[in-house]
């Protein structure tokens, strides 16, 4: 069951990874809660904006504004943010049911949504315990059935491989697409 799951996980990462978002002419401002970037209008209306930090064993993380990776399958949505959109890189990464809606859920091996750390040398650790709030997701049509909004907070600890793991704390995510 153990293997299983974690293949799983494996497959929904390395979906995760073919997938990344568009890339288009942007401007990138830094702020003290991280970098966001928009992508406005003639008349100046943002309409894209990405940002995702967190601290990682007690240093800031965060996210390239390029370097999100959203994909969906039949029954799941996948979203990550990669520190830089070349290797070497960290990621941080979750996947849920398609049915998802706002509300608090809790991160583990055995719970319907689960997240992921990836570390510098490509080894990815499953969270063990932890939460995730999510307070918006809307999703494109069903046809195109991608994540085109998606504001949470977060935190995990993930599991031990080779004696090491990582807490993720104060984690946040605010992406508009």
């Amino acid at each position: 069951m153990k293997n299983t799951i974690k293949k799983t996980a494996q497959l929904i990462l390395a979906t995760t990874l073919i997938f990344v978002a568009c890339k288009k002419k942007e401007s990138t401002n830094t702020t003290s809660s991280g970098t966001t970037s928009t992508t406005g209008s003639t008349t100046g209306t943002p309409v894209v904006v990405r940002a995702m930090t967190s601290t990682v064993n007690n240093l800031n993380w965060q996210a390239n504004s390029e370097g999100y990776q959203i994909s969906s399958s039949n029954m799941q949505f996948t979203f990550g943010g990669r520190t830089n959109t070349s290797n070497p890189n960290t990621m941080i990464s979750f996947g849920f049911p398609k049915t998802i809606s706002a509300g608090t859920y809790s991160l583990s091996q055995m719970s319907a949504v689960q997240a992921y750390y990836k570390d510098s040398i490509d080894v990815f650790y499953t969270a063990n315990v932890g939460s995730i709030n999510i307070t918006q997701i809307d999703t494109a049509s069903p046809a195109n059935g991608i994540i085109t909004k998606f504001k949470a907070t977060f935190s995990f600890t993930t599991g031990i491989i080779s004696s090491k793991s990582y807490t993720v704390n104060n984690g946040v995510i605010d992406y508009n697409k």
